[in-house]
């Protein structure tokens, strides 16, 4: 489908009505506009509004999903059971200065 539109001298232009109620596009609603070979391309955008925590926060979650050394065990055992080629890794504990939790590195051998 294509359609020609006017572009005011502010650079704006009107979306048919057809066009927006089929996108789902309100008043006041966000676009992307993209360059792609030599065209330009519209399409519907979300916005969402994005929560910052804080350090103390973001710390207790880390305590909260925490594991110790039996539960990482228990992890890893059912990881190895359920993908094969999980047992090629070399499995070691994160470093102390991030949160606990199971790294994953090729095995080099």
């Amino acid at each position: 489908m294509s359609q020609t539109l006017f572009v005011s001298s502010r650079g704006q232009m009107t979306l048919p009505a057809s066009l927006r109620k089929r996108f789902g596009i309100k008043d006041g609603g966000h676009i992307i506009l993209e360059e792609r070979d030599n065209e330009l391309v519209l399409k519907p955008a979300m916005v969402l509004e994005v929560e910052m925590y804080t350090d103390a926060q973001v710390a207790a979650w880390d305590e909260a999903d925490s594991l110790d050394d039996a539960g990482r065990q228990r992890v890893l055992k059912r990881l190895k059971a359920r993908m094969p080629s999980f047992s090629r890794l070399q499995l070691h504990a994160a470093p102390p200065t991030s949160s606990p939790a199971i790294c994953a590195t090729s095995d080099p051998s």
